[in-house]
């Protein structure tokens, strides 16, 4: 009776193969141990230079005036960046917003981004406003962040529009606060009545002397009714 001999293992057939190929065997050993080594030193030299799971906690320094926190930050290890904003019911010099927020677990060196209330406003350029009419000057201004605006009506000669701040007349490219109130001296209704006729005064002056609306009354349609009119 025949009794078949039990399979060898995998481990067998591995031994009887090294046995076999000694050579071969070594050659394929040396690769799998330098795989090995490489992957260890990786290992380790990446953990150290990363600082994996290397941690700091973020301090709060909001609401700290700005040289003081950023002070903070750097005895902390943390470099900072800066934004400035003009707001007018923020503290000048004080810190109203920080990222990462407190509390954060942040790596060593970390960038922390504040932004504070700026000791001046912003400031604009005024825009060449004059030969806009009364509609477009006001979307000027307005499309600047100038919401302080006053309209005046002016009896007048001229169907040119001026500009006030602080008594001083305006002209363009002067610079002047983003929170700055200002008086728009516009020539008055029955002026451009009188003169270019109501169709015109319609389209130039807006309903209401402090709304103008959303449209913008363009200088080159203004001189190219004059002309029609001059015809």
């Amino acid at each position: 009776m025949n009794i078949d001999a039990p399979k060898p293992t995998f481990l067998q057939r591995v031994l009887r193969f090294v046995k076999a190929h000694p050579v071969l065997s070594n050659f394929v050993a040396i690769i799998i141990a330098f795989i090995v080594v490489v992957w260890l030193l990786g290992v380790i030299f990446l953990n150290k230079f990363t600082n994996h799971g290397d941690t700091v906690t973020v301090p709060l320094v909001k609401g700290m005036k700005v040289d003081v926190a950023t002070n903070a930050l750097h005895e902390n290890g943390f470099s900072v960046e800066l934004d400035s904003i003009y707001d007018l019911t923020g503290i000048p010099g004080t810190v109203i917003d920080q990222s990462p927020g407190e509390n954060s677990k942040v790596k060593d060196g970390r960038t922390i981004y504040l932004r504070y209330v700026c000791y001046s406003p912003r400031m604009i350029t005024v825009p060449a406003y004059a030969d806009m009419g009364r509609r477009g000057a006001l979307a000027a201004f307005r499309s600047l962040g100038i919401n302080d605006i006053k309209v005046k009506e002016m009896s007048s000669s001229s169907s040119r529009v001026a500009a006030r701040y602080n008594g001083l007349l305006l002209k363009a490219g002067d610079q002047i606060p983003a929170n700055a109130a200002i008086v728009l001296e516009v020539p008055a209704e029955s002026y451009i009545e009188e003169t270019y006729g109501s169709d015109y005064a319609e389209e130039f002056v807006p309903a209401d002397i402090n709304d103008a609306g959303n449209g913008v009354f363009q200088e080159d349609e203004d001189e190219e009714f004059l002309r029609s009119l001059n015809m």
